[in-house]
């Protein structure tokens, strides 16, 4: 499957959704267990709405987070089919207020709000095993169904696939092996998040193995090596052209520590260990998903900043654009501590703000470009 057929494909969600016999379960948050949701026999289909946040504002005050208000403008306006299955992670005080809102105006057959704790510790992690556990409790009742430790199992087997699938795609895309620029590799990202996964992993491995066929590998001669290397980092990225204008201003994002760009599958949970060990897969899930590369929402900020240190050593990183939604308590809690770090290894940052609104791009342009003169500059 070439790049053009793959991209198009892709775009076209609601010619597959005809097609798809399960039920949908949504989610919003990448602490979501879609490993279990895969293992109930629903088909998790991760909310990135596309309607503007202002309709939702007779039932959220206008400074709440902007995605959440955008998630319940489009389930109020369209009603779509994941409206009535439903589970909200308690990440956040805006997540909080949707679930409340949710049940109140959207209401719904299954809407369940699962608590997270804010660290990994080892009490921690048997918390989160036990909510877990509530909620396959919760699943079970509702749908009269069972969900076995095998089909658990199967589940996470599938998750992992699409994670290594991905991550084998970012490291051709940041090595410039392949034709893909920031904006296809979003698209392609996003994809794995609203299909179904057990195909959308056929679909994937089956364009990475074109890919990597030797006449669609870039020779040395032609990959771009002048070009300032972008981290971009911060919450949901509710336009992807942005990664396009730091392209056409002469940079280049290498990496997106946002939940809808490589935090989303840089880590995979240790389904090896249960077999070996004799593991609870629970307990595999609950380790994965509170030891992952944290959001953030973690109360680990010396963790977050070794891990975008890292990340800025190893891909060579020359300035790193934060770009958080308005309203994102945590986010904007994070942001000073986190650009005093970069100031004092001599990194240079900027700053921008997101509304999920497609107006917001104009603003944006005039100043990426002048921060990427002003790395061009400093060469």
């Amino acid at each position: 499957m070439i790049k053009k057929e793959f991209l198009d494909y892709i775009q076209h969600k609601e010619r597959i959704f005809e097609s798809i016999k399960k039920p949908r379960m949504g989610w919003v948050c990448t602490y979501t267990p879609v490993e279990i949701i895969i293992a109930a026999g629903f088909y998790p289909y991760r909310i990135i709405p596309v309607e503007d946040p202002s309709l939702a504002n007779s039932y959220l005050d206008s400074n709440f987070c902007p995605y959440v208000r955008s998630c319940l403008g489009e389930a109020l306006e369209k009603r779509p089919e994941y409206a009535d299955n439903l589970i909200i992670v308690n990440s956040c005080d805006a997540m909080r207020r949707l679930y409340d809102a949710w049940r109140h105006y959207v209401q719904g057959a299954f809407i369940y709000l699962l608590d997270l704790p804010r660290d990994d510790s080892a009490k921690a992690i048997k918390y989160y095993q036990a909510n877990l556990q509530l909620l396959i409790d919760r699943l079970e009742e509702k749908f009269k169904i069972k969900i076995s430790e095998d089909l658990l199992s199967q589940a996470i087997l599938v998750c992992n696939k699409t994670r290594k699938l991905l991550t084998e795609l970012s490291d051709l895309y940041v090595k410039e092996k392949i034709s893909l620029s920031a904006v296809e590799f979003l698209q392609i990202v996003k994809g794995s998040m609203i299909f179904p996964q057990e195909e959308y992993n056929i679909l994937l491995e089956k364009f990475l193995k074109d890919l990597k066929k030797e006449e669609n590998i870039l020779p040395e001669t032609s990959q771009i090596k002048n070009k300032s290397k972008i981290l971009i980092t911060g919450t949901v990225m509710d336009d992807l052209s942005m990664a396009k204008v730091v392209e056409d201003y002469g940079g280049r994002v290498v990496f997106v520590d946002m939940c809808t760009g490589n935090r989303y599958f840089s880590d995979q949970s240790k389904i090896s260990e249960i077999k070996q060990t004799n593991s609870d897969p629970l307990r595999v899930l609950a380790e994965y998903y509170l030891r992952k590369i944290p959001c953030p929402r973690m109360m680990n900020l010396e963790k977050r900043w070794e891990y975008l240190l890292k990340i800025i050593k190893d891909y060579q990183v020359k300035g790193v654009i934060f770009y958080n939604l308005k309203f994102c308590d945590t986010s904007m809690f994070e942001l000073p501590l986190i650009r005093e770090k970069l100031q004092k290894n001599k990194i240079p940052s900027l700053c921008l703000e997101g509304e999920f609104a497609s107006n917001n791009l104009g603003r944006v342009k005039t100043r990426i470009q002048a921060f990427l003169e002003v790395l061009e500059f400093a060469r």
